[in-house]
């Protein structure tokens, strides 16, 4: 597959049912470009994408974070608990201690 996809595209992983069985079984495909690939995973019934990273490519580092709590703000708009904010305040430290500036 990596031989066959356009230039500029990049190649993911998916869960997938095993066809005939209630197994979980990764599948391969590319996207054309990251808009493609975030239009798709929009509308996805499963998000469960796994970006590869081919060696040599440079790559962002994000996180994706989600806080569920039973109501998340207050009526006033602030936040009810401030886990989520210690949690990017740990990744933060975490990334600058690992690759100092």
């Amino acid at each position: 597959m990596q031989e066959k996809r356009p230039l500029g595209s990049f190649e993911v992983a998916m869960d997938a049912i095993k066809h005939g069985k209630e197994q979980v079984v990764k599948s391969f495909t590319y996207f054309d470009s990251r808009d493609d690939f975030s239009y798709e995973r929009a509308y996805a019934a499963h998000r469960n994408f796994y970006e590869i990273f081919s060696a040599g490519d440079l790559c962002c580092l994000y996180f994706e974070v989600e806080h569920y709590s039973p109501n998340q703000f207050y009526v006033d708009g602030s936040p009810s608990d401030n886990k989520l904010a210690i949690t990017i305040a740990t990744i933060c430290h975490e990334a600058k201690c690992q690759w100092p500036a």
